[in-house]
């Protein structure tokens, strides 16, 4: 097995997990303030956007070395292909959407996070992650191989629990106002 992969594997998991302890120290009052002032929430997007920016860059130079392929067939390199572009289209509209604070979590700890629900946000709770999951999946079908569809699935796998932490403030506005409505 390609010891690069391993480590890329490794990465991926190491950078979500990261993320989401953060995410999850925050929520329940652990402020990284203590440590870092003012600036935990700089700490916290640059330790997670750089470690993003290392998973991806080296699954990029990975498609440099030689690959496992699973499939010889055209069309499913066009599926890819196609998916790729979708997923790149779908990831920008929902970030066009939700603005750069919101994106990058700037405001999530804040009270009374309203949902977007509207455009594509009436479909899907978070069509920047569902892009990119197309375009991990697309780029997977296109190269032909087992490595990149093998992050693919570990990637999605890794975000199941990490959408249940980032939809926590909207569970909680969810659940005082139906306390308010009881009242």
């Amino acid at each position: 097995m390609n010891y690069f992969f391993i480590i890329l594997l490794i990465l991926g998991f190491l950078t979500i997990s990261i993320e989401s302890t953060m995410f999850l120290l925050q929520w329940y009052g652990r402020k990284m303030s203590k440590w870092f002032k003012s600036h935990d929430f700089r700490i916290h997007s640059i330790i997670t956007n750089s470690m993003w920016i290392i998973t991806f860059t080296l699954l990029g130079v990975f498609q440099f070395s030689p690959q496992l392929l699973f499939h010889n067939i055209l069309i499913l390199q066009i599926v890819g292909g196609l998916m790729i572009g979708v997923g790149l289209i779908v990831s920008t509209w929902g970030y066009y959407i939700l603005g750069l604070e919101r994106s990058l979590g700037i405001n999530f700890y804040r009270d009374n996070i309203e949902r977007v629900d509207h455009s594509l946000y009436k479909y899907f709770k978070n069509p920047e992650e569902i892009g990119l999951l197309m375009m991990l999946y697309g780029i997977g079908l296109l190269t032909k191989s087992w490595y990149n569809l093998i992050f693919a699935v570990e990637f999605t796998i890794l975000m199941i629990p990490h959408q249940r932490i980032e939809n926590l403030p909207f569970r909680k506005n969810e659940r005082n106002e139906k306390d308010v409505k009881k009242d």
